[in-house]
């Protein structure tokens, strides 16, 4: 021994958690629409999480009640093809057909980030109310 210390000292990097966030854009949605029509819709989403969107059965599911398939789908697909990914800050527009209920009436129209089979995430759309007539 010479008389001297020597310690290591090892660097730990600290991970963030993964948290899956979403914040509501923008929409275009008809505010009347005629029983028994398509029409395309587009909801916009940030992805304000830590993780990414990617083809790991991130979608839009339908709100109020939740899963609903009155507008003739209860999902919206975020991916084109398996190599789009929402990276953290940035945006993503869901752009989809509905099918307007076929009875007239005033339906609501809401939507929110799921990762299927994991959970639902973030911010919901404001929650529209919907004529749809005759």
């Amino acid at each position: 021994m010479d008389g001297t210390w020597k310690q290591a000292v090892t660097a730990v990097e600290k991970q963030r958690p993964l948290v899956r966030n979403a914040a509501f854009v923008a929409q275009s949605v008809p505010s009347v629409m005629q029983a028994g029509k398509s029409y395309a819709v587009s909801i916009t989403m940030r992805n304000t999480g830590t993780t990414n969107w990617g083809w790991e059965g991130y979608k839009l599911g339908s709100q109020v009640p939740a899963d609903s398939t009155i507008w003739g789908t209860g999902r919206a697909t975020l991916n084109t093809s398996p190599s789009e990914i929402v990276l953290p800050g940035q945006t993503k527009t869901f752009a989809f057909t509905v099918t307007a209920p076929s009875t007239p009436g005033t339906y609501p129209f809401q939507w929110r980030v799921l990762q299927e089979g994991v959970e639902w995430f973030g911010t919901a759309s404001p929650l529209l109310q919907v004529s749809v007539v005759q």
